[in-house]
């Protein structure tokens, strides 16, 4: 879009819609990780005696998927250098 409205002559209008959709991709994923958040507070507490059993176990799920992850990213950073 910034390289649509820089040939066209409208400079600013480019730079406010690239504000716009950041603003939108933000909103978005924010109301999705709170969305996420709040489900899996409510799934924990809905388990017998509040889900206290499980969670050591939740934690080290997360963590090991966000070890995955950063090795994902790692790998891609390295390709791409």
């Amino acid at each position: 879009m910034l390289i649509l409205t820089w040939r066209l002559g409208l400079d600013a209008l480019g730079i406010i819609g690239a504000l716009v959709m950041g603003v939108g991709t933000m909103a978005v994923t924010g109301t999705a990780g709170i969305g996420a958040a709040l489900m899996r507070r409510g799934v924990l507490l809905s388990l017998p005696e509040g889900g206290a059993a499980l969670r050591p176990i939740t934690a080290m799920i997360e963590l090991l998927f966000g070890f995955a992850i950063a090795v994902i990213a790692g790998s891609v950073l390295i390709r791409l250098l």
